[in-house]
Order: C-alpha cells, then sequence, then structure tokens
C-alpha cells in the first residue's frame, strides 16, 4: 500500500475515534463503579469558572487546529502535517496540566489511547515517508516489452512507420512517374 493510502486512511480513523472518544465521554460521564465515582466527587475541586472558561476555548481551539491540519493532510498539503503536529503536542501538554489525574469509563480511555496511538502514527508518516511529497512528473509507466518507437515522439515514429498505403492510392495523389502524369 503506498504511504499516502495509508496515512489518508489513519487520518479518517483519527478523526472517528476523536468523535467516538467525545461521544464516549458525555454518554459514559456518570458510568463509574460506586468507589471511583466518590474518589472523583470528593476530589473533584475543579478549577476557577473563569479559567474553566479559558480551559475549553483551548480545547476547542487545538480541536479546530487538529481538523484543519487533518484536511490539509488529506489534501498532500505539507502544512497539514505541521499544525496536525502543532495542536497534537500543545493538546497533551495543555491537557496533561489543566486535568491532573483522570478517572473515566474503560471505553473512553480505550478510545483515547486510541487517539494517542494514531496521532503518533499519523505524525510518523506525515513527517519520515514520502507521503506529502509531490512529485512534478507522473510515475513512469511499466514496461511491457516497448519496442524502440514507444520512446521516439511521435513525428520519428511516423517517419520510420512503412506506408501501407496501395498503389492506387499514391497515384492519385502522387501521380504515376513512370507516365509523366
Amino acid at each position: 500500500m503506498r504511504s499516502i493510502t495509508t496515512l489518508r486512511i489513519a487520518v479518517v480513523a483519527n478523526l472517528l475515534a476523536i468523535a467516538a472518544t467525545i461521544a464516549a465521554s458525555i454518554v459514559l460521564a456518570d458510568d463509574l463503579p460506586p468507589e471511583l465515582a466518590a474518589w472523583v466527587d470528593e476530589h473533584r475541586a475543579g478549577p476557577p469558572a473563569p479559567l474553566l472558561l479559558e480551559a475549553l476555548k483551548g480545547v476547542v481551539g487545538m480541536l479546530l487546529f487538529t481538523l484543519v491540519g487533518s484536511v490539509g493532510m488529506l489534501c498532500r498539503k505539507s502544512w497539514g502535517a505541521w499544525c496536525f503536529l502543532v495542536a497534537t503536542v500543545a493538546g497533551y501538554i495543555t491537557s496533561a496540566m489543566m486535568t491532573g489525574p483522570q478517572v473515566s469509563n474503560h471505553l473512553v480511555s480505550i478510545l483515547d489511547d486510541t487517539t494517542v496511538i494514531l496521532s503518533g502514527f499519523i505524525i510518523g508518516i506525515a513527517f519520515f515517508s514520502d507521503a506529502l511529497k509531490r512529485t512534478s512528473a507522473p510515475p513512469p509507466l511499466p514496461e511491457w516489452g516497448l519496442d524502440e518507437k514507444a520512446s521516439q515522439t511521435p513525428n520519428q515514429a511516423l517517419q520510420t512507420t512503412p506506408m501501407t498505403r496501395s498503389v492506387y492510392e499514391k497515384t492519385v495523389e502522387f501521380g504515376d512517374p513512370q507516365r509523366g502524369v
């Protein structure tokens, strides 16, 4: 499989995994065992409201930047890889600093880990393969026993091609040199 195809599949899978993680974290937010739910309620002091609003703006910004980078990589733009890299690194650093320890449902944790793995895979393919490098010439055609005329220009090939017209056609067009016509 070509590296661009692998990159595109990974980008689409990552976007689907991000959407599934967000949906699962909303739906399964209160689906914890009683002991863990009690611990979360006890330790959930949370940041003050203005700081929470700023964190939410940052998360939405990083998600949009990730989306822009993903679309850029799907269109084979190198700036898309840089947008994706910046959004991924900044997103993970700020989320680790802002949230601290996290307790979540096992399905949410699996989906979140999947997005982390896919993000690393995407960054590896985008920067360390030829997936985003465009070539100016189309890929070479396979050679299936073509003769030397295939490498000639059309005019050269016509000059070496034997004439297959009938004597009558030649006589009508050029005249008959033996009769002087």
